[in-house]
């Protein structure tokens, strides 16, 4: 909670406004877009660690009298919140700017493997875990912050030095306030419905929506990572005007993100219990509430990157208007179907809100952006999918089903191991056979770029 208070929303701001102060190459809308970001998460940074460092204690004998032992670590992570606040405004700032490999190397190379390293010596020397992993984390954080705080010294500090920084304070604060309500309604989703489960079902039903949804999550992998990657891109074609250029990426990466996704949405689909069984027999009987989700997962993957659309557009609010109208939908639906059909009907409530909100938001951002995100072209890895899935499903009819026998376990992995290669072989072979379009080849080549580069110093390296 104190994280999402602290980034506030400036993580989309932070980015939206860079990757435009760096098309249109505006110094000092760049310099006011970083010091406001470092103004505000600091400050609210500040408020909220010294709440956690003087507070705890009396939130801890109210809440959890019992587990008093959490009281040091919480206050050693109200000392970080201002060292993650200047470490998360330095990343979102080189990510906004492009510079994605140095925010990746400080924040997925440097601190995982700065908290590793601390960890494995705190335990080695006997210290607790209730404070060995708060001590590791701020370790980790202050070597992030030193590496990103290099990259920004050599490559932006020059670059915004001597300007007079821009600050827009009230379209800052119009964007990011509505983006916070969203990230707190979107964290709220699952905590609502185990309330929900907690009233009127039993704990069961509990585990087997958390496991549902675990599973679920396995293709945000891939498309969270590429809408990460192409959210400054969206930003920057915006604010050059380039609307069309904006629609050919578009449909790109919406047809990359549904030819990753029908892999696993695909076999959790078509073969739910299988893929259930190699957790174990017990968790076979939230199949249904499975592939129920993956079903409205998949269509709101399929949909494309409508909310990133709106929020790099300048267009929160009506992302905020978007969810707030989708959550009130689901609970009404969720409080009259869930206490009588369980998962299940929390899973079907939640692919009627799919399918009553995405057709509306994608009507929508297309005319308000003047894109067209869909094209036939779409419809290659669906016909795709469809055979090799009709494959799987005739070798799954010759295999025996293990899914709900414990005993024997192992067949059942190697039942669903020859189903889902089956499966991925023929699907990717077809994808392979149908070949891929121009366009595609395209932003693969410049995304590839960097990669080339390294590829052909080491030739010439190796050739001297």
């Amino acid at each position: 909670i104190v994280r999402a208070i602290v980034s506030f929303g400036l993580g989309r701001s932070l980015v939206r406004d860079a990757a435009a102060a760096i098309a249109i190459e505006d110094a000092a809308r760049l310099k006011g877009a970083i010091k406001f970001g470092f103004m505000l998460s600091l400050s609210l940074a500040l408020v909220c660690g010294s709440a956690l460092l003087l507070g705890t204690g009396e939130i801890v004998a109210v809440f959890l009298p019992t587990q008093t032992k959490i009281i040091e670590p919480i206050r050693v992570f109200g000392f970080l919140t201002p060292i993650f606040s200047f470490n998360f405004v330095l990343l979102q700032a080189l990510y906004g700017m492009g510079r994605i490999r140095d925010m990746v190397v400080a924040n997925n190379v440097v601190e995982p493997l700065a908290r590793l390293l601390a960890l494995l010596a705190l335990f080695g020397a006997g210290v607790s875990g209730y404070y060995a992993i708060p001590a590791a984390y701020a370790i980790a954080l202050v070597a992030s912050s030193v590496c990103a705080l290099a990259v920004f010294a050599r490559h932006v500090w020059p670059m915004i030095a001597g300007v007079k920084a821009v600050m827009r304070v009230k379209e800052t604060l119009a964007f990011v306030v509505p983006l916070t309500l969203n990230d707190l309604a979107t964290k709220s989703f699952r905590a609502f419905n185990i309330g929900v489960f907690a009233v009127y079902r039993t704990t069961v039903d509990v585990s087997i929506f958390n496991v549902a949804l675990k599973l679920t999550g396995v293709a945000y992998f891939f498309s969270g990572s590429l809408m990460g990657a192409f959210r400054p891109r969206i930003a920057a074609l915006l604010a050059q005007g380039q609307n069309d250029v904006l629609s050919a990426e578009t449909r790109v990466y919406t047809r990359w993100i549904v030819t990753f996704a029908l892999i696993p949405y695909g076999l959790m689909i078509a073969f739910p219990a299988d893929v259930l069984g190699v957790l174990g027999s017990q968790f076979v009987p939230a199949a249904p509430t499975l592939r129920i989700l993956c079903i409205a997962l998949l269509i709101g993957q399929a949909a494309g990157p409508l909310m990133a659309l709106l929020v790099m557009s300048g267009r929160a609010r009506q992302s905020v208007y978007c969810l707030v109208a989708a959550a009130s939908f689901y609970t009404l639906l969720a409080l009259r179907f869930v206490p009588e059909y369980g998962t299940v009907g929390a899973a079907m409530c939640g692919l009627v809100t799919v399918l009553m909100l995405v057709p509306v938001m994608s009507i929508y951002v297309q005319r308000a952006l003047k894109i067209r995100l869909y094209g036939r072209r779409m419809l290659k890895p669906v016909f795709a999918m469809a055979i090799a899935l009709s494959v799987g499903l005739i070798v799954s009819r010759l295999l025996p089903d293990m899914s709900a026998d414990e005993g024997h376990h192992l067949l059942q992995i190697v039942r669903t191991a020859v189903i889902a290669a089956v499966v991925v072989g023929g699907y990717v072979a077809l994808l392979v056979r149908l070949g891929i379009e121009p366009e595609e080849r395209a932003i693969l080549e410049e995304a590839a770029g960097p990669l080339l580069k390294i590829r052909r110093k080491v030739r010439r390296m190796f050739a001297r």
